[in-house]
């Protein structure tokens, strides 16, 4: 756009941006603009604003007995023309940042996408023009306008203004800010109460996972986590996780991609939290014994979770991370005052797993995904209720789905399908008193039989037990946890 402009106005005829303050002398006609002059006019904006230039007169301006520099002459004329609204609002990096405040350039211009022809450019060629130093920002962000539900620019006579109090009134004032950070604004974005109602949605799903973790850090100490050789394997798959989200939250800030932000974590949420890894990891965090590595193993993780999904989310859901930083337990190191005065948290490599242990978890939730089918058609049926009144059987027909389930056999399938019973059988299943059979999906070849799991229901963690202990019904687990609770 630079090269392609032909010419640059500097002031126009119209009455807009601020007026040009030169006065001209009647009597030798050359321009007036002294140190005196321009005092005076000052002295007048400050009191009645600029609008003032065009209600009086040059002699009700000028100071009395005020004389032209160059012939003496106590006539005057004003300038009519005014000063171009971009050439104004384009010299402002001299008066706002070199003059004033030291410094320069600014980091950023931020604006909408028509400024490249405005403020932009007009900021540029000032800065160039004047200082000879380049442009007086190092980057420049564009943003689309707000436009209604159906992508209509508001007007009053339409009727599909969106008022923010409204707005914060009903859904809370983060949701505002939420709004905007899950907004691709590169393009005009949309905003309706439907709009509003939809992202609650995302809203409600983090603060309730960050209620969870909450809820199940109570009594932890920070301080004295669970280093990564003793922390379980899920619970570094977890972390592995966080990694990822945390490198690519951290690239999307850099790049001011704040919707990649927001949908990030909320994925993260949803997907790798509240659908696999938090549903699992219940039965350690309620039925262990309180102090005992596989319950402190997870809520190192969770620790590791909340702290940092809190620091990433907080430039966009300032107030509730705020509100979780001052309920959560803390490290010496942190500042406990507010969630941003702390620094956002790198990966934690030492908890990482390697690519290959990776896989194997990949080939674990592929193989709970069509068990997971068939216990709901075992569920439809009536013939069970919670997944941990089933026993499954698993047969690979295929010798890939034989790889797989052999690769995954040790990993305490019981606990990660969130069953009673998980066998695997060598020959075929015949399917007698199945509540419901079926064949894998993500994994091909792999025959599934859900029964009736035997035994007792343990009345503490539900589990069903052939060994349950008599008279109580407790399964071992739960009968030694309580017997130490004296």
């Amino acid at each position: 756009m630079i090269r392609e402009r032909s010419d640059w106005c500097i002031s126009r005829q119209r009455r807009w941006g601020l007026p040009i303050p030169v006065f001209y002398c009647d009597d030798c006609g050359k321009p007036v603009c002294t140190g005196e002059s321009i005092e005076a006019v000052a002295t007048l904006f400050e009191a009645e604003g600029s609008n003032a230039w065009f209600e009086k007169s040059a002699e009700e301006i000028l100071p009395q007995g005020f004389r032209c520099p160059h012939c003496g002459g106590t006539h005057f004329s004003k300038e009519t023309d005014t000063l171009d609204g971009w050439f104004d609002s384009g010299s402002t990096h001299y008066a706002a940042m070199k003059r004033d405040q030291g410094f320069w350039p600014s980091d950023m211009y931020m604006e909408g996408g028509d400024q490249y022809r405005g403020w932009f450019q007009s900021s540029l060629l000032t800065a160039v023009g004047a200082l000879g130093q380049g442009a007086p920002y190092r980057e420049c962000l564009t943003h689309g306008w707000t436009v209604d539900g159906e992508g209509k620019a508001m007007h009053k006579s339409l009727g599909n203004g969106v008022d923010p109090a409204d707005i914060i009134k009903e859904f809370g004032g983060d949701m505002i800010r939420l709004w905007a950070g899950s907004a691709d604004y590169h393009v005009d974005v949309r905003c309706s109460k439907e709009i509003f109602k939809q992202l609650s949605q995302s809203y409600l799903k983090f603060r309730n996972t960050a209620r969870y973790c909450l809820g199940n850090l109570d009594g932890f100490d920070p301080n004295e986590l669970v280093s990564p050789a003793e922390m379980l394997p899920l619970d570094r798959w977890a972390v592995t996780k966080l990694n990822e989200l945390i490198g690519k939250v951290a690239a999307a800030y850099d790049n001011y991609e704040f919707h990649v932000v927001s949908h990030a974590i909320n994925d993260f949420c949803v997907v790798e939290l509240s659908s696999f890894y938090l549903d699992i990891i219940k039965d350690r965090l309620y039925c262990e014994e309180r102090s005992s590595l596989a319950r402190r193993s997870a809520q190192t993780a969770l620790f590791l979770i909340l702290d940092s999904m809190t620091k990433m989310f907080a430039p966009i859901l300032a107030f509730t991370c705020d509100e979780i930083w001052l309920a959560m337990p803390h490290r010496r190191e942190d500042d406990a005052r507010n969630v941003v005065l702390n620094t956002m948290n790198k990966p934690f490599a030492d908890y990482a797993l390697s690519e290959s242990e990776m896989k194997r978890w990949d080939e674990l939730i592929a193989l709970r995904s069509d068990v997971n089918g068939v216990l709901e058609t075992a569920r439809a049926s009536k013939r069970i209720g919670k997944p941990l009144e089933a026993a499954v059987t698993l047969h690979a027909r295929t010798a890939e789905a034989r790889e797989l389930v052999e690769h995954v056999s040790d990993m305490g399938l019981e606990d990660l399908l969130i069953v009673s019973q998980c066998l695997i059988r060598e020959d075929g299943d015949s399917g007698t008193d199945a509540a419901a059979t079926g064949a894998g999906v993500a994994v091909p070849g792999l025959d599934i039989t859900v029964r009736e799991a035997p035994g007792v229901k343990c009345p503490r963690c539900w589990r069903h037990s052939t060994f349950a202990q008599e008279g109580t019904g407790l399964c071992p687990r739960c009968a030694e946890v309580v017997a130490k609770l004296g």
